[in-house]
């Protein structure tokens, strides 16, 4: 067993250099021969995974949805009434959800889901059952946490898409990504050119703590990236809405298309840009399209803020 779990690691290693490999040569060939100051970025996420048997993949995507949503309810809501105060905007306060307790559920160390796994991977005598006994004792009261009281290896996530059971079952073995050195010694010495490429001699050496690091722990570190970058940006969304669940075209589930919009704030979003200005041009695109009206009147018209008062 302990053979065929190495096994299993090295293959996910090599994997994740190839993946990491194709898209750093997909990102040269599209960049630019000069210096760029600007730039947009696409950003295309699946959305939440809700299948009738969840496991770590799940949790993680999931997770990263959760992310994805507070960063859309940051730019959407919040930072939309911050503008319309500060124009003294008369608008009423809009509800939303705030996912934050959901975030820390998952992800606060010391006590959440993910680092509460880490930990039972290296505690002497650690299993899958002492893990699922931590998590109900610790979360048992939890708004966002709830016993399956169908499968007692599963527990239930309240996200803002819905309820989610995740069977905890192999969650550890999911969780493990270590390797060992004579692995990595292993590709140093392969002759595959492909293998030599992704494992170069100076740089085939990896760290204890790196090849230590466990699945959800790398995850979090990437997703944190992201978010960090995400958060430099100005960001736009397109909502891509899923009509009906058997992927055919032409085909228009009502109750699907409303709880997916309701569930990811559209509604929200179009009630408190309805209640400010959904329409904003600049102070001079705003003069010249409307100049027109005094200029019927023989009547003059400045530029920029002034013209805007004119009009």
């Amino acid at each position: 067993k302990n053979a065929m779990d190495q096994r299993n690691s090295l293959i996910k290693f090599v994997y994740s250099k190839l993946f990491d490999w194709l898209v750093l040569q997909i990102n040269k060939s599209m960049e630019p021969k000069s210096k760029v100051y600007k730039s947009i970025g696409l950003l295309d996420i699946f959305g939440f995974e809700i299948f009738n048997k969840n496991s770590l993949e799940q949790l993680c995507i999931n997770f990263c949805n959760e992310k994805l949503q507070q960063l859309f309810n940051y730019t959407v809501f919040k930072l939309e009434e911050k503008v319309y105060k500060s124009e003294n905007i008369g608008v009423d306060h809009v509800p939303f959800i705030d996912n934050q307790p959901i975030l820390d559920l998952i992800e606060k160390k010391p006590k959440a889901i993910l680092p509460m796994l880490d930990e039972e991977g290296i505690t002497p005598g650690g299993s899958e059952d002492k893990y699922r006994i931590k998590l109900l004792s610790t979360f048992g009261g939890h708004k966002y946490f709830r016993k399956y009281i169908k499968d007692d290896n599963c527990f239930i996530l309240s996200h803002y898409a819905g309820d989610v059971v995740y069977d905890t079952n192999n969650f550890m073995e999911k969780n493990k990504d270590i390797l060992d050195q004579g692995l990595l010694i292993l590709l140093d010495s392969s002759k595959e050119q492909i293998i030599r490429t992704l494992f170069p001699k100076k740089q085939s050496s990896v760290s204890s703590k790196k090849r230590k690091m466990t699945l959800s722990a790398q995850f979090r570190i990437q997703l944190n990236k992201l978010m960090q970058t995400l958060q430099a940006t100005q960001p736009h969304y397109i909502r891509c809405i899923k009509p009906n669940d058997d992927k055919e075209p032409l085909q228009f589930v009502p109750k699907n298309c409303y709880e997916q919009m309701t569930y990811s704030g559209v509604f929200e979003a179009v009630k408190i840009r309805k209640g400010g200005f959904p329409f904003r041009l600049k102070h001079q695109e705003f003069v010249n399209r409307y100049k027109c009206i005094l200029e019927e009147g023989n009547k003059s018209c400045g530029s920029g803020k002034k013209g805007c008062q004119d009009v």
